[in-house]
């Protein structure tokens, strides 16, 4: 895979889909051209590395997720958390 390819958005009516059953509160994978939330954790940012709950802005919230469109060039770091 290349590395354009790691900056696909999700198709929006599959993310609509999955947001109406999950509240999203952050897209952890993202850039500002692609993100599909207002809160977004940049690639320099490294969402393996922040805390998604400080970037969203939901300290001491529960119910909510984070999405990924984890990028296809490298999955590596997203399966083995390093």
């Amino acid at each position: 895979m290349s590395k354009v390819t790691d900056s696909w958005r999700t198709p929006r009516e599959l993310f609509a889909a999955l947001s109406a059953e999950f509240e999203f509160g952050i897209d952890v994978c993202a850039s500002a051209d692609n993100t599909l939330l207002p809160k977004y954790i940049t690639e320099e940012e490294n969402c393996l590395t922040t805390d998604w709950r400080t970037a969203a802005g939901m300290i001491g919230t529960a119910g909510w997720f984070a999405w990924a469109n984890v990028p296809y060039s490298n999955v590596r770091p997203f399966v083995t958390g390093k």
